[in-house]
């Protein structure tokens, strides 16, 4: 239910802006080129890790500072444009707690993981005597198990089983989250989505290994509240903005082999196949995509002595 009330306000949000802020915008597309732009970018980041062999608990903090100004030039003077100008602040904080746990069973080789991730983040756009300032604020806890199964088909195990499982995240990047209005060229706008959740992906494989000269993986995987761009136009305008509007899936397969045809010449040969799905819905339409690929290589290298080799 969160999810779907902070996606009407981020529409709400782009739908209700007052007619004369749009009609400004489209005023200032005839001359905002014609002035300067002056852009400070700055990023911090500071992480600490306690590690005990077993257990890890990271913190990791990031702060950004992102200035755009923009100026007119009138009669030689450089002018202040107000309505263009921006300033950005971003910090977040994101708590990681990890547990793993490994056993051995004859045959069977058997590890597990947990990471407990707690994201505490908060935007400040800056106001100006033009814009009014506007905060937000996300705070979000997930759990992100993995599981990883070996199992040795004979005794000495040069033939071998391999089953995993993990769940990712692809957090939104930070100017994503930045709401200001600002322009890419005179006919198209951009804004970000403080409403942005996170998306979060599923990945299964499962691969036989043999020794260590051949191996084949099938994998599997599926995401949802993928990160996409969202177009609108108002007034022959186009306004761009992301939003969490996807979701696509995957199946592949992957042969390769590394071996030695001789004692001065190896060779290395990769090929993948793989089938990928995409789903968009964007206010009433449902895009749909997919595609197959396939990709072939062959890695050759010759010994021309103890130290060198050429590939």
């Amino acid at each position: 239910m969160g999810k779907v009330i902070a996606a009407k306000a981020a529409t709400e949000r782009v739908e209700t802006m007052p007619k004369s802020n749009m009609a400004r915008n489209k005023n200032l597309i005839k001359d905002i080129f014609s002035g300067v732009q002056e852009s400070k970018h700055m990023v911090g980041h500071l992480k600490y890790l306690v590690d005990d062999g077993h257990n890890k608990y990271k913190i990791s903090y990031s702060e950004t500072d992102n200035v755009a100004d923009y100026n007119d030039v009138i009669n030689g003077d450089l002018i202040p444009n107000y309505e263009t100008s921006n300033h950005f602040q971003y910090q977040e904080i994101i708590n990681a707690a990890y547990v793993n746990f490994n056993k051995s069973y004859k045959r069977f080789s058997f590890q597990t993981g947990l990471r407990l991730e707690t994201t505490i983040s908060k935007g400040n756009q800056l106001g100006n005597i033009v814009k009014p300032a506007s905060q937000f604020k996300r705070d979000y806890t997930n759990l992100f198990p993995t599981v990883y199964v070996m199992y040795k088909l004979d005794s000495i195990g040069n033939n071998q089983l391999v089953a995993n499982y993990g769940k990712r995240i692809n957090r939104p990047y930070y100017q994503d989250l930045n709401p200001f209005l600002s322009p890419l060229d005179k006919f198209t706008f951009y804004s970000g989505n403080p409403y942005l959740n996170p998306s979060f992906g599923h990945n299964v494989e499962l691969s036989y290994r043999y020794k260590g000269i051949f191996s084949s993986t099938l994998s599997y995987g599926k995401s949802k509240d993928d990160i996409n761009e969202t177009i609108e136009i108002r007034d022959e305008i186009y306004y761009s903005s992301p939003g969490n509007i996807g979701k696509s899936q995957f199946l592949s397969l992957v042969i390769q082999s590394d071996f030695d045809v001789t004692k001065w010449f190896s060779t290395s040969l990769f090929s993948e196949i793989a089938h990928m799905d995409f789903e968009s819905k964007l206010f009433t339409e449902r895009l749909q995509s997919s595609g197959t690929f396939y990709f072939l290589s062959a890695t050759n290298r010759f010994k021309i002595d103890k130290k060198w080799y050429l590939r």
